[in-house]
């Protein structure tokens, strides 16, 4: 026997990702962690304007909300132990006073909205088909913050359900963007709460939904995250200890699959440059007072500043502030 593992092939993408996409990122903490490794490589990325979001039909409702130039108002809010909070967000961005939490919220939408209408990608990582249903308010909630279970009841929404809603909220932001392509994907992450079996059925109907939006639109592609994990990765050891996310191992495998698929040659020579940068930045010299790290540092804003004016929408102003304080 000569093959011990069963590599997942990845499809022959019309499109790539470059330095000058924006892209709108939404969904799960796997979307997040995604979305950190671009914007580490000076992509231009805009990611969660909502917080974490596991469920497609939360994804969808955020996604109008998006596109209608929504306000929350103080009225929007609850009040829970000392802590302001809306069921559309995550808890990052709830504030023990209302007027905190509103700030935090209106800024995101605001810069998410002008970021939807300029995008050129909108990745959406889908997590879990088992969603929070308010009893009192009759809908899917994106957070339960904490309030008691009593008032909610957990359900699996059906294929169905989920898919007209996303074509619903595709559709809407083609009419702002028609050039937009979306990129979905399935969270490798595991939601055992629901329990073993219920999680995979959770990420068969995930899967499903993928398969039936590529169908249904056009520009509407899948990168096999999921399968890569659980396929490819067919290992313990690729878990981190909690045994329900993945470890840096396998985040840096996705990841460099991701790359291989979606960049070009001359974005991977991009990114190879400012990742010798990054790895610059976070040198700590033993003497830094010493001429030698004083040559070092200037290397470092002549390969940065050269780096931004060959390609201008890059920007290493923050870290060039740093360096020169």
């Amino acid at each position: 026997m000569s093959a011990f593992r069963t590599p997942v092939e990845l499809p022959d993408y019309s499109f790539k990702i470059s330095h000058s996409d924006l892209i709108l990122s939404m969904g799960s903490c796997f979307a997040e962690q995604m979305a950190q490794r671009l914007q580490h490589l000076k992509f231009r990325v805009s990611a969660n304007p909502f917080g974490i979001l596991y469920h497609p039909q939360v994804i969808a409702d955020s996604l109008q909300h998006l596109l209608k130039g929504y306000t929350y108002q103080p009225a929007d809010l609850f009040e829970h132990r000392g802590v302001w909070s809306h069921f559309d967000f995550h808890s990052s961005f709830s504030a023990t006073s209302a007027e905190e939490s509103l700030e935090k919220m209106n800024a995101s939408l605001r810069q998410a909205h002008r970021a939807l209408a300029e995008a050129s990608r909108l990745v959406i990582t889908l997590g879990t088909a088992y969603a929070w249903w308010h009893k009192d308010q009759e809908r899917v909630v994106a957070n339960c913050h904490k309030l008691p279970g009593a008032r909610f009841e957990r359900r699996l929404i059906s294929v169905d359900a989920m898919r007209e809603a996303l074509v619903q909220a595709i559709n809407a932001l083609r009419k702002v963007n028609p050039d937009i392509i979306c990129l979905v994907t399935v969270s490798p992450i595991r939601h055992i709460r629901d329990g073993l079996i219920e999680n995979q059925l959770s990420k068969s109907s995930l899967r499903l939904l993928a398969h039936q939006l590529g169908e249904r639109l056009s520009g509407v592609y899948y990168f096999p995250s999921y399968e890569i994990m659980v396929d490819d990765l067919r290992d313990y050891r690729f878990y981190a200890r909690d045994m329900i996310h993945p470890s840096e191992e396998a985040l840096d495998y996705i990841w460099n699959a991701f790359q291989k698929a979606f960049f070009s040659s001359g974005t991977q020579s991009l990114v190879q440059q400012i990742e010798k940068i990054n790895r610059g930045l976070t040198h700590r010299p033993q003497f830094p007072e010493s001429e030698s790290h004083q040559q070092f540092q200037a290397r470092l804003l002549q390969e940065m500043e050269a780096i931004e004016q060959k390609h201008t929408f890059i920007s290493f102003l923050s870290e060039k502030t740093k360096l020169l304080s």
